[in-house]
Protein backbone atom coordinates (compact mmCIF):
# COMPACT_ATOMS: atom_id res chain seq x y z
CA UNK A 1 0.00 0.00 0.00
CA UNK A 2 1.38 3.38 -1.05
CA UNK A 3 0.41 6.35 1.09
CA UNK A 4 2.23 9.61 0.53
CA UNK A 5 1.64 13.28 -0.23
CA UNK A 6 2.02 14.24 -3.87
CA UNK A 7 1.28 17.01 -6.39
CA UNK A 8 0.27 16.21 -9.96
CA UNK A 9 -1.14 17.91 -13.06
CA UNK A 10 -4.10 16.12 -14.63
CA UNK A 11 -6.73 16.45 -17.32
CA UNK A 12 -10.13 14.82 -16.75
CA UNK A 13 -10.62 11.89 -19.12
CA UNK A 14 -13.92 10.61 -17.74
CA UNK A 15 -16.25 11.49 -14.89
CA UNK A 16 -17.03 8.27 -13.08
CA UNK A 17 -19.27 9.91 -10.50
CA UNK A 18 -20.44 13.49 -9.93
CA UNK A 19 -22.85 14.17 -7.08
CA UNK A 20 -25.67 16.40 -8.25
CA UNK A 21 -25.63 18.36 -4.98
CA UNK A 22 -21.91 19.06 -5.20
CA UNK A 23 -20.96 16.57 -2.50
CA UNK A 24 -18.01 15.16 -4.38
CA UNK A 25 -16.78 13.45 -7.51
CA UNK A 26 -14.70 10.51 -8.73
CA UNK A 27 -12.64 11.52 -11.75
CA UNK A 28 -10.60 9.31 -14.09
CA UNK A 29 -7.78 11.55 -15.32
CA UNK A 30 -4.76 11.60 -17.59
CA UNK A 31 -1.69 12.34 -15.51
CA UNK A 32 0.47 14.98 -17.26
CA UNK A 33 4.16 15.76 -17.37
CA UNK A 34 5.60 19.31 -17.43
CA UNK A 35 4.91 19.58 -21.16
CA UNK A 36 1.29 18.50 -20.89
CA UNK A 37 1.91 15.00 -22.28
CA UNK A 38 0.01 12.03 -20.90
CA UNK A 39 1.68 9.70 -18.38
CA UNK A 40 -1.09 7.19 -17.83
CA UNK A 41 -4.36 7.19 -15.90
CA UNK A 42 -5.02 8.11 -12.29
CA UNK A 43 -8.28 8.43 -10.36
CA UNK A 44 -9.05 11.49 -8.25
CA UNK A 45 -11.38 11.45 -5.25
CA UNK A 46 -12.70 15.03 -5.03
CA UNK A 47 -14.50 15.70 -1.72
CA UNK A 48 -17.45 18.08 -1.92
CA UNK A 49 -15.65 20.76 0.08
CA UNK A 50 -13.13 21.07 -2.78
CA UNK A 51 -15.61 21.26 -5.65
CA UNK A 52 -15.24 24.29 -7.98
CA UNK A 53 -16.89 27.52 -6.92
CA UNK A 54 -16.96 28.81 -10.51
CA UNK A 55 -18.24 26.68 -13.38
CA UNK A 56 -18.26 22.91 -13.19
CA UNK A 57 -16.03 19.90 -13.70
CA UNK A 58 -16.10 18.38 -17.18
CA UNK A 59 -14.09 16.17 -19.52
CA UNK A 60 -10.98 18.06 -20.59
CA UNK A 61 -10.79 20.12 -17.36
CA UNK A 62 -7.19 20.78 -16.29
CA UNK A 63 -5.98 21.07 -12.72
CA UNK A 64 -3.00 20.75 -10.42
CA UNK A 65 -4.08 18.59 -7.50
CA UNK A 66 -2.34 17.70 -4.27
CA UNK A 67 -3.31 15.09 -1.72
CA UNK A 68 -2.71 11.57 -0.50
CA UNK A 69 -1.74 9.01 -3.11
CA UNK A 70 -2.76 5.42 -2.48
CA UNK A 71 -3.75 2.16 -4.16
CA UNK A 72 -7.36 0.97 -4.28
CA UNK A 73 -8.56 -2.52 -5.14
CA UNK A 74 -11.68 -2.59 -7.29
CA UNK A 75 -14.03 -5.08 -5.55
CA UNK A 76 -15.71 -6.06 -8.83
CA UNK A 77 -12.69 -7.25 -10.82
CA UNK A 78 -9.77 -7.11 -8.39
CA UNK A 79 -7.83 -4.50 -10.38
CA UNK A 80 -5.42 -2.28 -8.45
CA UNK A 81 -6.05 1.38 -9.16
CA UNK A 82 -3.90 4.38 -8.24
CA UNK A 83 -5.98 7.07 -6.55
CA UNK A 84 -5.40 10.57 -5.20
CA UNK A 85 -7.64 11.94 -2.47
CA UNK A 86 -7.58 15.66 -3.22
CA UNK A 87 -6.80 18.13 -0.45
CA UNK A 88 -5.95 21.18 -2.62
CA UNK A 89 -6.22 22.01 -6.29
CA UNK A 90 -6.45 24.84 -8.80
CA UNK A 91 -7.07 24.99 -12.57
CA UNK A 92 -3.97 25.17 -14.74
CA UNK A 93 -3.38 26.67 -18.15
CA UNK A 94 -3.50 24.34 -21.15
CA UNK A 95 -0.50 23.33 -23.23
CA UNK A 96 -0.64 22.84 -26.97
CA UNK A 97 -1.34 19.17 -26.29
CA UNK A 98 -4.16 19.63 -23.78
CA UNK A 99 -5.83 22.74 -25.23
CA UNK A 100 -8.00 21.06 -27.92
CA UNK A 101 -9.63 18.63 -25.50
CA UNK A 102 -10.31 21.40 -22.99
CA UNK A 103 -11.91 23.59 -25.66
CA UNK A 104 -13.92 20.79 -27.23
CA UNK A 105 -15.62 19.79 -23.96
CA UNK A 106 -15.77 22.98 -21.90
CA UNK A 107 -19.27 24.39 -21.30
CA UNK A 108 -17.64 27.84 -21.51
CA UNK A 109 -16.65 27.13 -25.11
CA UNK A 110 -19.81 25.63 -26.59
CA UNK A 111 -20.02 25.78 -30.35
CA UNK A 112 -16.31 25.21 -31.01
CA UNK A 113 -16.07 22.10 -33.24
CA UNK A 114 -13.62 19.42 -32.14
CA UNK A 115 -11.86 19.40 -35.52
CA UNK A 116 -11.58 23.22 -35.43
CA UNK A 117 -9.88 23.11 -32.01
CA UNK A 118 -7.28 20.54 -33.12
CA UNK A 119 -6.71 22.37 -36.42
CA UNK A 120 -5.89 25.62 -34.58
CA UNK A 121 -3.56 23.88 -32.12
CA UNK A 122 -1.66 22.20 -34.96
CA UNK A 123 -1.52 25.39 -37.01
CA UNK A 124 -0.47 27.96 -34.39
CA UNK A 125 1.03 25.94 -31.54
CA UNK A 126 2.27 28.04 -28.63
CA UNK A 127 1.17 31.27 -30.36
CA UNK A 128 -2.50 30.35 -30.23
CA UNK A 129 -3.34 31.50 -26.72
CA UNK A 130 -1.58 34.83 -27.33
CA UNK A 131 -3.71 35.33 -30.44
CA UNK A 132 -6.89 34.54 -28.52
CA UNK A 133 -5.90 36.95 -25.76
CA UNK A 134 -5.34 39.65 -28.40
CA UNK A 135 -8.74 38.85 -29.97
CA UNK A 136 -6.99 38.29 -33.32
CA UNK A 137 -10.10 37.12 -35.15
CA UNK A 138 -8.81 38.22 -38.55
CA UNK A 139 -5.74 35.93 -38.49
CA UNK A 140 -7.77 32.98 -37.26
CA UNK A 141 -10.36 33.46 -40.01
CA UNK A 142 -7.70 33.90 -42.69
CA UNK A 143 -6.15 30.52 -41.82
CA UNK A 144 -9.38 28.61 -41.22
CA UNK A 145 -11.35 29.15 -44.41
CA UNK A 146 -12.92 25.68 -44.16
CA UNK A 147 -14.80 26.73 -41.04
CA UNK A 148 -17.62 29.29 -40.59
CA UNK A 149 -16.33 32.87 -40.04
CA UNK A 150 -18.32 33.00 -36.80
CA UNK A 151 -16.27 30.12 -35.33
CA UNK A 152 -13.23 32.35 -34.74
CA UNK A 153 -15.35 35.14 -33.26
CA UNK A 154 -17.14 32.74 -30.95
CA UNK A 155 -13.88 31.17 -29.82
CA UNK A 156 -12.22 34.50 -28.93
CA UNK A 157 -15.27 35.65 -27.01
CA UNK A 158 -15.77 32.42 -25.09
CA UNK A 159 -12.03 32.14 -24.37
CA UNK A 160 -12.18 35.51 -22.61
CA UNK A 161 -15.00 34.17 -20.41
CA UNK A 162 -13.02 31.02 -19.66
CA UNK A 163 -10.01 33.06 -18.58
CA UNK A 164 -12.18 35.27 -16.40
CA UNK A 165 -13.76 32.32 -14.62
CA UNK A 166 -10.41 30.55 -14.28
CA UNK A 167 -8.83 33.60 -12.66
CA UNK A 168 -11.81 33.82 -10.29
CA UNK A 169 -11.35 30.14 -9.44
CA UNK A 170 -7.67 30.75 -8.72
CA UNK A 171 -8.54 33.46 -6.23
CA UNK A 172 -11.05 31.14 -4.58
CA UNK A 173 -8.60 28.22 -4.42
CA UNK A 174 -5.93 30.47 -2.92
CA UNK A 175 -8.42 31.98 -0.42
CA UNK A 176 -7.95 35.46 -1.87
CA UNK A 177 -10.64 38.10 -2.22
CA UNK A 178 -12.58 38.11 -5.48
CA UNK A 179 -12.23 41.92 -5.36
CA UNK A 180 -8.75 41.38 -6.81
CA UNK A 181 -10.21 40.06 -10.06
CA UNK A 182 -10.80 43.42 -11.73
CA UNK A 183 -7.59 44.93 -10.34
CA UNK A 184 -5.40 42.13 -11.66
CA UNK A 185 -7.16 42.01 -15.01
CA UNK A 186 -6.85 45.77 -15.51
CA UNK A 187 -3.18 45.78 -14.53
CA UNK A 188 -2.25 43.18 -17.14
CA UNK A 189 -4.64 44.15 -19.90
CA UNK A 190 -7.11 41.30 -19.62
CA UNK A 191 -7.80 38.02 -17.85
CA UNK A 192 -5.77 35.87 -20.25
CA UNK A 193 -2.64 38.01 -19.88
CA UNK A 194 -3.15 38.10 -16.10
CA UNK A 195 -3.34 34.32 -15.90
CA UNK A 196 -0.12 33.88 -17.84
CA UNK A 197 1.75 36.57 -15.91
CA UNK A 198 0.71 35.18 -12.53
CA UNK A 199 1.43 31.62 -13.62
CA UNK A 200 4.92 32.72 -14.71
CA UNK A 201 5.53 34.52 -11.40
CA UNK A 202 2.90 34.17 -8.65
CA UNK A 203 4.85 36.65 -6.50
CA UNK A 204 3.25 39.33 -8.67
CA UNK A 205 0.33 38.98 -6.25
CA UNK A 206 2.36 41.19 -3.90
CA UNK A 207 1.64 44.16 -6.15
CA UNK A 208 -2.06 43.83 -5.33
CA UNK A 209 -1.75 44.03 -1.56
CA UNK A 210 -1.40 40.30 -0.90
CA UNK A 211 0.81 39.70 2.14
CA UNK A 212 4.26 38.15 1.84
CA UNK A 213 3.19 35.13 3.91
CA UNK A 214 0.22 34.48 1.62
CA UNK A 215 2.03 35.07 -1.68
CA UNK A 216 4.97 32.95 -0.51
CA UNK A 217 2.65 30.13 0.53
CA UNK A 218 0.75 30.18 -2.77
CA UNK A 219 3.99 30.25 -4.77
CA UNK A 220 5.71 27.41 -2.92
CA UNK A 221 2.78 25.11 -2.23
CA UNK A 222 0.75 25.57 -5.41
CA UNK A 223 3.34 26.53 -8.05
CA UNK A 224 6.26 24.53 -6.62
CA UNK A 225 8.58 27.57 -6.44
CA UNK A 226 11.76 26.62 -4.55
CA UNK A 227 13.12 28.70 -1.67
CA UNK A 228 16.19 29.68 -3.68
CA UNK A 229 14.22 30.49 -6.85
CA UNK A 230 15.29 33.89 -8.33
CA UNK A 231 11.64 34.93 -8.53
CA UNK A 232 11.22 34.45 -4.78
CA UNK A 233 14.44 36.19 -3.88
CA UNK A 234 13.77 39.14 -6.19
CA UNK A 235 10.22 39.46 -4.83
CA UNK A 236 11.53 39.53 -1.26
CA UNK A 237 13.65 42.61 -2.00
CA UNK A 238 10.73 44.33 -3.71
CA UNK A 239 8.47 43.55 -0.76
CA UNK A 240 10.96 44.97 1.76
CA UNK A 241 11.45 48.12 -0.30
CA UNK A 242 7.69 48.58 -0.76
CA UNK A 243 7.07 48.22 2.96
CA UNK A 244 9.77 50.73 3.85
CA UNK A 245 8.59 53.12 1.13
CA UNK A 246 5.11 53.18 2.67
CA UNK A 247 6.85 54.17 5.91
CA UNK A 248 8.54 57.11 4.16
CA UNK A 249 11.92 55.50 3.36
CA UNK A 250 12.85 55.94 -0.33
CA UNK A 251 15.94 53.70 -0.43
CA UNK A 252 18.01 51.34 1.69
CA UNK A 253 21.75 50.83 1.94
CA UNK A 254 22.93 47.24 1.60
CA UNK A 255 23.35 46.58 5.32
CA UNK A 256 19.82 47.80 6.06
CA UNK A 257 18.32 45.85 3.18
CA UNK A 258 20.10 42.65 4.24
CA UNK A 259 18.88 43.04 7.82
CA UNK A 260 15.23 43.22 6.71
CA UNK A 261 15.68 40.35 4.24
CA UNK A 262 17.29 38.09 6.84
CA UNK A 263 14.21 38.55 9.00
CA UNK A 264 11.81 37.98 6.10
CA UNK A 265 13.57 34.98 4.55
CA UNK A 266 14.98 33.61 7.82
CA UNK A 267 18.32 32.99 6.16
CA UNK A 268 21.54 35.00 5.92
CA UNK A 269 22.53 33.21 2.72
CA UNK A 270 19.14 33.83 1.08
CA UNK A 271 19.28 37.52 2.03
CA UNK A 272 22.69 37.93 0.39
CA UNK A 273 21.56 36.05 -2.71
CA UNK A 274 18.40 38.17 -2.97
CA UNK A 275 20.34 41.42 -3.21
CA UNK A 276 22.05 40.34 -6.43
CA UNK A 277 18.75 39.47 -8.17
CA UNK A 278 18.73 42.68 -10.19
CA UNK A 279 17.13 42.31 -13.61
CA UNK A 280 16.90 44.67 -16.55
CA UNK A 281 13.19 45.28 -16.01
CA UNK A 282 13.03 44.06 -12.44
CA UNK A 283 11.14 45.63 -9.57
CA UNK A 284 14.18 47.19 -7.92
CA UNK A 285 17.54 48.71 -8.85
CA UNK A 286 20.90 49.21 -7.20
CA UNK A 287 21.65 52.89 -7.60
CA UNK A 288 24.97 54.51 -8.43
CA UNK A 289 25.26 55.30 -4.74
CA UNK A 290 25.07 51.57 -3.90
CA UNK A 291 21.57 51.90 -2.44
CA UNK A 292 18.56 49.73 -3.23
CA UNK A 293 15.42 51.40 -4.50
CA UNK A 294 12.11 50.43 -6.11
CA UNK A 295 12.43 50.81 -9.89
CA UNK A 296 9.39 53.07 -10.11
CA UNK A 297 10.75 55.38 -7.42
CA UNK A 298 14.18 55.42 -9.05
CA UNK A 299 12.71 56.26 -12.46
CA UNK A 300 10.65 59.10 -11.00
CA UNK A 301 13.64 60.52 -9.11
CA UNK A 302 15.83 60.18 -12.21
CA UNK A 303 13.27 62.04 -14.35
CA UNK A 304 12.97 64.82 -11.78
CA UNK A 305 16.76 65.21 -11.58
CA UNK A 306 16.95 65.40 -15.36
CA UNK A 307 14.26 68.07 -15.41
CA UNK A 308 16.05 70.38 -12.94
CA UNK A 309 19.56 69.83 -14.32
CA UNK A 310 20.94 72.76 -16.35
CA UNK A 311 20.94 72.12 -20.06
Amino acid sequence: MVDQSTVIDVQIHRIRHLDEKGNGAILVCNRLDAGGNGMGRITLQMPGIHMPTVGSLHVGYLMRASGRLSEWKNPRDGRIEEQLRVTHWFPVLPSVTTWPKLVSHSPHLRGVPNAFAYHLADLFGDRLQEMLAANDVATLQANCSNYPPTAAESLCSSWAHWCSDTLAEWLSCFNLSNDLLSLISSAYGGHSAALHRLHADPYRLLAFGVSWVKADSVSQRRFAVKKDDPRRLHAAVVYVLQKRYREGVRSLVQSQARKHLEKLLRSNEAASAALVQTFRDGGFVRTAGAEFQLRGVWLRDHAMNEAVSPS
